[in-house]
């Protein structure tokens, strides 16, 4: 395979009302659209958007390793993907600068059919969503909550990590009373400290929690912290998300720690490869991977929905944000039917093509 960069540009996308989570507020997205072209002549799109406080990439280191691309594709061709996302890591490409250029790896080499079946073959096309919902006050928590029952999601992200956890834990309280069926994952951005964690989980076993997100700041203190509620016969499981900076931190905490949870932005952590080389790992130890969007255009929601779909564990993904944008890039490349993505790979990747040439 030998590649060469067609195109870049820089976008910049409003939200439709700022995310505010304990400790980030975002106003809008700005990322980068690459093309790529084959020797063949057949041609595909990846999106590069690190995201701040997510991840150790800026904008500008992103786009610096994007205009590298030229030299690197002059001097290099690929065997596959593996091999190309070898070399993308040999020749140190950022993070989301990699995740775009497998995805455009994995299009062009679903032109030739042996190498599709290959990669899909165990493709799971419904993907089960998560919603996702921000610090709002209790009423209109609720008001959220009943409407994405009536869209059909199972599972609610609540983001949480309030000043004072009783304000957090009557929310809580009162969504398990009003709608007991629903799986809850709260994520508090690591706004506690050790203790304070400790405290406030003994006070959330009695609910519907699946996971409790990033209760504490720094990978090292979820570790310990996870170290200490499995001594302590804890019911409740913790998940890394954003204390994840590196491929290696991944690696390293899903064969090391005894956190079972791992809430990973693929673009921040180098693509489909890696994502698929961490997931093996953790299936070993029976520990789970979720997809999570890092609120990128419909080209880099569809890369998340389609490393869900390799993944294939079953879980809820949170790799639907559309809402969250005022503009977007296109409309979504898959279909949403009540909380679930449906894939149609017959159009993969003509569907990407359509779309954006």
């Amino acid at each position: 395979m030998k590649l060469s960069l067609i195109k870049y540009f820089k976008y910049s996308y409003p939200f439709n009302i700022p995310f505010v989570t304990s400790n980030n507020s975002f106003n809008n997205r700005e990322g980068f659209i690459i093309q790529l072209k084959d020797e063949f002549g057949n041609t595909a799109f990846g999106e590069a958007a690190p995201l701040e406080g997510y991840g150790i990439e800026t904008l500008e280191e992103s786009e610096n390793s994007v205009n590298s691309l030229h030299e690197f594709f002059r001097n290099n061709s690929f065997e596959n993907i593996y091999d190309l996302n070898e070399k993308l890591i040999k020749y140190k490409f950022r993070n989301s600068v990699a995740s775009a250029i497998t995805f455009c790896g994995l299009q062009l080499s679903s032109f030739h059919n042996s190498e599709k079946i290959s990669f899909f073959n165990t493709f799971n096309t419904n993907i089960e969503l998560n919603a996702v919902i921000g610090l709002l006050n209790e009423s209109d928590t609720l008001i959220k909550v009943e409407s994405l029952i009536q869209k059909g999601f199972r599972v609610i992200k609540l983001k949480i990590g309030r000043d004072n956890f009783d304000d957090d834990l009557k929310i809580i309280s009162s969504i398990a009373k009003r709608f007991p069926a629903i799986f809850l994952r709260l994520d508090v951005n690591g706004n506690w400290n050790f203790k304070a964690a400790l405290n406030n989980i003994s006070h959330l076993e009695k609910f519907n929690i699946e996971y409790i997100e990033e209760p504490v700041n720094g990978l090292s203190n979820l570790i310990n912290l996870a170290d200490e509620l499995h001594k302590l016969n804890s019911t409740l499981q913790i998940a890394a998300d954003e204390s994840i900076s590196s491929y290696s931190d991944l690696i390293e905490a899903i064969r090391e720690s005894k956190i079972n949870y791992f809430v990973v932005k693929p673009s921040l952590l180098g693509g489909i490869i890696n994502i698929l080389n961490a997931n093996k790992e953790a299936e070993k130890l029976n520990k789970k991977i979720i997809i999570s969007s890092s609120f990128e255009t419909s080209l880099g929601r569809y890369q998340n929905a389609i490393i869900a779909g390799l993944i294939n564990n079953s879980s809820a993904h949170g790799i639907d944000t559309s809402d969250f944008l005022k503009h977007d890039l296109t409309d979504n490349f898959y279909k949403i039917v009540n909380n679930f993505i449906e894939i149609d790979l017959q159009d993969f990747p003509q569907n990407i093509i359509s779309k954006l040439c």
